[in-house]
């Protein structure tokens, strides 16, 4: 519904006169009601000033009685006579001087007080106690001790010169003193409050006020100025002295003043309003007129605003004719603007086209347009020209098809099905075939737009072909990563497990040393006995073949005989290859001797039979182990093996499996490179044979043909040295009468080593836990000759037991041994202070040599 504008200015003049009236009379109420909470806040200014005073007073008085009381000589002499009865006749003289105050006494070393104290106050007398061990007057202000009564303490100790004989206590309670509340009015609802525990306690009547969360930090922190109609329409105001404390009065005295305030403005206000409305009413009569008059004739120039303008002359007055000029010359300029307005708009549309061909053509990812019913290219960029090998020219009105973009043709249709049902594809993966055939990955983003008058799709298309090989490359990376993790954790299992083992074969090589030395040599025993030994023997070179995969333990090169350790090598293995696989030796009489450590060739060997099985396990077959002796002369094939000329040990190893493929032969001795299945290699077999080999100045090389075998060929330098001959050891050992201390965790090791050392003559004395071990030598530090300490033991290790026993006596001979420990070898061992250092196993021969050789150093 359309409103007139007399109407309009009717009620807007009238709203502003009452809004001005309003602002007014509102400040003005505003202003005398802040005169009225100012005077009201200087009253209770006064008052908390004559409240402070008076409790101030109250507690002078009190500290002037009590210091009086301590020095009273009468209180001093029934103390020293222990006169109970004197003491409260002398206390009533004092009692009551003023109300709410009560005085006793406690005499030193006495739990009773004099008078008794009354049940109310009982809850005080821990803190009264508390204050009784100052040495001087003490006073607790308004403390609530759990019974609901807020008082006062007081205290001072009774002295004859510097002897305590006993204290004067005194006891306030405010709520008692008459004479204090007199001066609070009850028709004003004064009252003195106490915090207590974020809430606010009466401390005439002890009723509660329970406080509203919002302003209860407010009371807790405490305030000195007036806080006017804080809540329940009561004031409040703190005491200075006493932080705790709050005065409040009724605010409805000061309501009633202001509530007679506005009454008498609002009157005012409504007298002024009517007297203004009179003369408003006419002074918009004469403005509406010759508005309404221009209103009627810009309504006919909006039919035809170019042939029409206002008629200035016909207006009467001179500020509406003003008005009617500049409206014409904003419609004469709203018409030069219009015109304007059309050539710019022309203009931005041909800058838009511009930016959007150079933003298209400027993108390095590959974008395209093509309608949506037919799929033909309507618009291409630089970078798909680039990317697809196609032209402007040879893409446009031609379609994916036509130009056979798609490797996979399934994937243009599927990429259609998806812009039809979802109206967009985002982050597909699509290969792209090149005009010159090369695919390339790509992701691929689709959306349907309107390009023109037709329905079409922008196509953005990204060449990740680079990051997917940098992809395959990180998952090869992680998985040698993955490879060379476990090894590790093979590694350190290896270390674990050599050392328990070593432990045990120290026990099971002991043991039959001994048995030995009571089974006669014609019984059958005998015989069986010795086959342990030696296989306690093979096996210590076995943990030592599991240190060496896991690098774990360093290798002595010494003239070394192969032949014997291929014939152990292929007796070891045989009884884990099926029947079916058929193992032959070719072995001719030729010097075999090379510079090796057994460990290691025997270690290479079990390799390569085993993959020789592997390549059998499911057909069946042959494997042949061969060797002979040849010489590589220069210029000869031996730079093919990088070798120096001379004479050579070649061993082959073949199978008659599927052998190798041509594209992975030259890969096998990578690390981390099988061809076998996941959980059956970690394809590092033949990376450490072939490294084994290296290290001993050696060669290898493999041949195959697919569906006839294959053949592996090793070159090791032959030395003219002879192999070191392990004979028998010598019955007869070096023998001593020293007495010896033994320590080692294992029971069964120090039964063993006992009876070792006893049966070559030694005195030995065994202890199976170090730190009883170090406190028997400690005691006996001049008993022993000779400490042998095991290295890996609960509570302490054997390096920290020699370090400790040299502390004791430097000169101390010891012997350290051990089965296997990554933080100790000989050189450590040495640096330390130990005399001899001896891994497990080992057999009397080496305990004999060795006991004999620390006691005669020393």
């Amino acid at each position: 519904m359309n409103k007139k504008f007399s109407r309009f200015l009717t009620l807007t003049l009238l709203g502003f006169i009452g809004l001005s009236l309003t602002l007014v009379v509102g400040s003005l109420y505003g202003l005398l009601s802040t005169t009225m909470v100012k005077e009201f806040s200087n009253e209770l200014k006064v008052v908390q000033s004559e409240v402070c005073m008076a409790l101030q007073e109250r507690f002078n008085l009190l500290e002037t009685r009590v210091k009086e009381a301590s020095l009273n000589n009468a209180i001093r002499v029934n103390l020293m006579l222990g006169v109970r009865s004197q003491l409260s006749e002398l206390l009533k003289t004092h009692h009551p001087f003023i109300r709410g105050a009560y005085f006793f006494i406690q005499e030193k070393g006495d739990s009773q007080f004099i008078p008794e104290i009354p049940d109310s106050y009982k809850a005080s007398i821990p803190s009264l106690i508390k204050i009784s061990r100052m040495s001087d007057f003490q006073n607790i202000k308004f403390q609530n001790y759990g019974d609901g009564i807020c008082t006062s303490l007081f205290s001072c100790p009774i002295l004859r010169k510097d002897e305590r004989l006993g204290t004067i206590y005194a006891i306030y309670d405010l709520s008692l003193d008459t004479q204090f509340w007199k001066r609070f009015k009850n028709n004003m609802n004064e009252r003195l409050l106490i915090q207590s525990k974020g809430d606010l306690v009466d401390l005439h009547t002890s009723q509660s006020v329970c406080l509203p969360s919002k302003i209860r930090s407010l009371f807790i922190n405490g305030f000195e100025s007036p806080k006017v109609d804080l809540f329940q329409n009561c004031s409040f105001v703190g005491l200075k002295e006493f932080p705790d404390l709050f005065y409040a009065i009724s605010s409805k005295s000061l309501h009633n003043k202001k509530h007679a305030l506005f009454i008498k403005l609002t009157g005012l206000c409504t007298i002024i309003f009517l007297l203004t409305l009179i003369v408003s009413f006419q002074l918009i009569k004469k403005i509406s007129e010759p508005l309404e008059s221009m209103a009627e004739q810009a309504l006919k120039i909006s039919q035809k605003p170019s042939s029409f303008l206002l008629h200035e002359k016909e207006i009467r007055y001179v500020e509406f004719q003003k008005l009617a000029q500049g409206f014409n010359q904003v419609l004469r300029s709203l018409l030069e603007a219009q015109e304007e307005l059309k050539r710019q708009t022309q203009k931005k549309l041909d800058a838009s086209e511009e930016l959007y061909r150079r933003t298209l053509e400027a993108a390095p990812d590959s974008i395209s347009i093509s309608r949506l019913k037919d799929g033909c290219f309507q618009q291409v960029n630089q970078a798909f020209s680039k990317m697809t090998g196609y032209s402007l020219e040879e893409a446009l009105g031609k379609t994916s098809f036509d130009l056979n973009l798609y490797n996979n043709p399934l994937d243009r249709e599927h990429l259609i099905k998806e812009i039809r049902e979802k109206g967009e594809v985002n982050g597909l993966e699509i290969q792209f075939r090149k005009k010159d055939g090369t695919v390339l990955d790509t992701l691929l983003s689709v959306r349907t737009i309107q390009f023109g008058e037709e329905e079409c799709m922008i196509a953005v298309a990204s060449d990740i072909t680079e990051l997917k090989r940098a992809q395959e490359e990180k998952k090869k990376l992680e998985t040698q990563l993955q490879h060379a993790q476990k090894m590790e954790a093979i590694g350190t299992l290896a270390g674990g497990v050599a050392h328990d083992f070593n432990n045990l074969l120290g026990i099971i090589t002991g043991n039959v040393e001994l048995a030995l030395d009571t089974v006669p040599e014609s019984n059958q025993a005998r015989f069986n006995l010795d086959e342990i030994r030696k296989a306690s023997w093979r096996a210590r070179d076995v943990v030592r073949q599991l240190l060496s995969f896991a690098r774990k333990t360093t290798f002595e090169r010494k003239p070394t005989k192969i032949i014997p350790v291929i014939r152990e090598s292929i007796q070891l293995l045989r009884a884990t290859i099926p029947t079916n696989i058929e193992i032959r030796q070719n072995i001719t009489n030729a010097n075999d001797t090379v510079l090796a450590d057994q460990t290691q060739i025997q270690q290479v060997l079990i390799n390569l039979i085993t993959n020789a099985y592997h390549a059998l396990v499911e057909t069946g077959g042959i494997i042949e182990i061969g060797i002979q002796e040849i010489v590589l002369k220069a210029n000869s094939f031996s730079s093919t093996f990088d070798l120096i000329p001379g004479k050579y040990l070649e061993i082959m190893v073949s199978d008659t499996g599927q052998g190798i493929a041509p594209k992975v032969i030259d890969r096998i001795f990578d690390p981390y490179f099988t061809t076998k299945g996941v959980g059956k290699g970690s394809g590092m077999g033949l990376s450490v044979v072939h490294g084994i080999i290296k290290s001993h100045s050696g060669a290898i090389s493999v041949k195959s043909k697919i569906g006839k075998g294959t053949t592996f060929i090793i070159l090791l330098p032959v030395i003219e040295k002879e192999a070191v001959q392990h004979a028998e050891p010598d019955e007869v050992f070096p023998t001593g009468s020293e007495n010896i201390l033994f320590v080692d965790d294992d029971e069964a090791m120090t039964h063993v080593g006992r009876n070792r050392l006893e049966g070559l003559g030694y005195h030995v004395e065994t202890r199976t836990n170090p730190v009883e071990a170090l406190e028997l030598f400690h005691r006996n530090q001049d008993l022993f000759d000779l400490v042998i300490t095991d290295m890996t033991m609960p509570q302490m290790t054997g390096d920290r037991l020699v370090k400790e026993i040299l502390k004791i006596r430097p000169d101390m001979p010891t012997i350290l041994c051990t089965g296997f420990s990554e933080n100790i070898d000989e050189e450590k061992a040495k640096e330390i202070g130990v005399c001899q250092y001896i891994e497990k196993p080992f057999n009397r021969s080496v305990l004999a040599s060795t006991v004999r050789k620390a006691l005669d150093e020393r």
